[in-house]
């Protein structure tokens, strides 16, 4: 199913993006939930990495800005996976958002329409370590 296809690739580059700049030890956090209004889907990808200031949330899903700002003072990708990813949302009938997260880095925000979604939520977290299984809260009732 391409929908499936497209989620996947946008869930994909959040998580790539969370483990590569989280320093060992530190969460990683995807949440996916029923969203804020009825038939939304929310994918939610938080770390505890370094973060991200007001003014890189403000271009954070522009191709290249994050990438030109950090390259050579903290690891970085190609530059285009944030950008992808707003465009997939947008491809979806969805939205994109960045802001910070509890966990003292970025978080992400993907809100979608519902595509045959169970109608529950699960929280995945785990320190950023190869060797630590993931510890699952789960389900959860729909807000």
């Amino acid at each position: 199913d391409t929908d499936y296809k497209v989620q996947s690739a946008a869930i994909d580059n959040l998580m790539e993006n969370a483990l590569r700049v989280t320093g060992e030890g530190r969460p990683v956090v995807l949440r996916m939930s029923a969203g804020p209004a009825a038939g939304e889907f929310v994918v939610e990808v938080r770390d505890g990495g370094p973060g991200l200031t007001e003014e890189d949330l403000a271009v954070a899903f522009e191709p290249g800005e994050l990438h030109a700002r950090y390259r050579g003072v903290r690891k970085v990708g190609s530059g285009v996976g944030l950008a992808l990813v707003a465009r997939l949302a947008e491809r979806l009938g969805g939205r994109a958002h960045a802001g910070s997260a509890p966990e003292g880095g970025a978080a992400f925000l993907v809100v979608l329409p519902d595509m045959s979604v169970q109608d529950w939520a699960t929280d995945v977290s785990w320190p950023s370590t190869p060797a630590t299984e993931p510890q699952v809260a789960g389900p959860t009732s729909p807000q």
